[in-house]
C-alpha cells in the first residue's frame, strides 16, 4: 500500500498490486466506505455491445513511484498519481488491443462513508455533476429527481450526467 499526502491532514491510501484506492483520510478520518477500482475502462463493438474492465481484472506489470503498469487482454494503460498543489492528479494512457472503441475511461472514484448532511446524523454532500451541478444532501432526494443518473449509451437521449 502507498500513501500519497495531499493538503495538510489530508491523505489517499492506494494499493497499486489490487489495483484499488483503499480509502482518503482527513484528520485521521476515514472518509469512505470500502475500496474502489483505480479505474474502469468501458468498451464498445460494432453491434453496440458494451463492457466495463475494471483495474481490480488487470494485472500489475510494473510499478515505481505513482506511476503503475497495468495490462488486460483488451489494452495495456499506464497510470500517473502525483500530489499537484495539495490536490490528487491522475494521468492514464491506454493502448487498445481490440477492434472495439475505448468509449471512456473513469479514474479516482470513490465510495463515500457516513450519512449526508439531510440524513439523520449527517453531515456530508455530493456534488451531482448535472448541468452547473447540484448539491445532493439526501440520497433518496436525488433517485427521485427527474433527472436521475442514466448511463450514456448511444443514441444520446439528450440529458445525461456523466
Amino acid at each position: 500500500m502507498e500513501r500519497l499526502q495531499l493538503a495538510k491532514d489530508c491523505a489517499i491510501v492506494l494499493n497499486f498490486e489490487k489495483g484499488e484506492m483503499d480509502k482518503i483520510e482527513q484528520k485521521g478520518v476515514c472518509l469512505t466506505a470500502g475500496s474502489t477500482p483505480l479505474f474502469s475502462v468501458k468498451l464498445r463493438g460494432k453491434t453496440g455491445a458494451s463492457r466495463v474492465v475494471a483495474s481490480t481484472e488487470c494485472t500489475l506489470v510494473s510499478y515505481e513511484n505513482f506511476i503503475a503498469k497495468y495490462t488486460h487482454e483488451d489494452f495495456d494503460l499506464t497510470l500517473k498519481i502525483a500530489n499537484t498543489d495539495g490536490a490528487m492528479r491522475l494521468r492514464a494512457s491506454v493502448k487498445n488491443n481490440t477492434d472495439e472503441v475505448l468509449e471512456w475511461l473513469e479514474l479516482g472514484s470513490f465510495s463515500v462513508g457516513g450519512k449526508l448532511k439531510d440524513e439523520e446524523d449527517g453531515k456530508g454532500a455530493i456534488v451531482y455533476p448535472y448541468n452547473e451541478g447540484c448539491l445532493v444532501t439526501n440520497m433518496s432526494y436525488r433517485e427521485r429527481m427527474p433527472f436521475k443518473y442514466t448511463e450514456p449509451e448511444y443514441p444520446s437521449k439528450g440529458s445525461y450526467s456523466i
